[in-house]
């Protein structure tokens, strides 16, 4: 009885997540679509009868995660791209397996709400959820303004660092810190026009593009880690 209510309740979050995913929304970028979706096995959707044993993968698209987070910014492109790193990394042409990656980021940054969202890695909620204690803070992983995350196979314990510079992203715009700061924080204060709205919206969306489609060299670092302990997630 346990191993049934515990498998309606995954069949139940896949119903939810494909709902969601269907959903139609006018995106504002036409770039989206140009992005490579991420590939995840999901077993249990073979075992509960909602996928078949020849198709039991899903297709996770930026705009997927981007209806999931609400919006697609720089933080958001980031981290869909450190996670299709760490698979590129991790598992080279094989697939990886939902629920059976740990996560673990150097701050509670939207790198684990994408993260969670593609991996199925979970704190202490669910229904008994395969992934259940295997997303983390870990803020031994270094500094703050970095976005730092390690995926770890949970069958082979190998793992993998991905770090992402952020503060670079500037650097390989026209419009450098200096003018992008006063034009946020003018926003911010509620004192900006439209046109200077208008640029700010344009210029976040430049970096969003670089970041997915054409990221500089060191925007992004990989590094496989000989080892790792993941944190202990204390469960509810």
């Amino acid at each position: 009885m346990k191993f049934f209510k515990k498998h309606i309740c995954e069949l139940v979050l896949l119903f939810i997540w494909s709902n969601l995913a269907s959903a139609e929304v006018k995106w504002a970028q036409d770039f989206y679509s140009q992005v490579e979706p991420i590939k995840i096995r999901s077993p249990i959707g073979v075992l509960v009868g909602s996928m078949s044993p020849e198709a039991d993968t899903l297709e996770i698209t930026l705009e997927d995660v981007g209806k999931y987070i609400g919006h697609i910014c720089p933080g958001v492109a980031g981290a869909y791209k450190l996670t299709q790193l760490a698979f590129e990394s991790l598992y080279g042409t094989e697939i990886p397996e939902h629920g059976k990656i740990r996560v673990a980021s150097n701050s509670p940054s939207v790198a684990l709400d994408v993260a969670s969202y593609i991996t199925g890695a979970r704190s202490f909620y669910g229904c008994g959820h395969a992934g259940t204690g295997n997303i983390a803070v870990d803020k031994n992983l270094g500094s703050k303004g970095d976005m730092i995350v390690v995926f770890q196979r949970e069958d082979t314990g190998k793992a993998v660092k991905i770090t992402f510079y952020k503060i670079l992203i500037l650097c390989h715009l026209e419009t450098k810190v200096e003018t992008f700061a006063p034009l946020k924080k003018k926003i911010e204060e509620g004192k900006a026009t439209q046109e200077e709205r208008e640029r700010f919206r344009k210029l976040k969306q430049e970096m969003v593009k670089m970041v997915l489609l054409n990221p500089p060299s060191e925007l992004f670092k990989v590094e496989k880690l000989e080892s790792y302990d993941f944190p202990e997630v204390k469960k509810r």
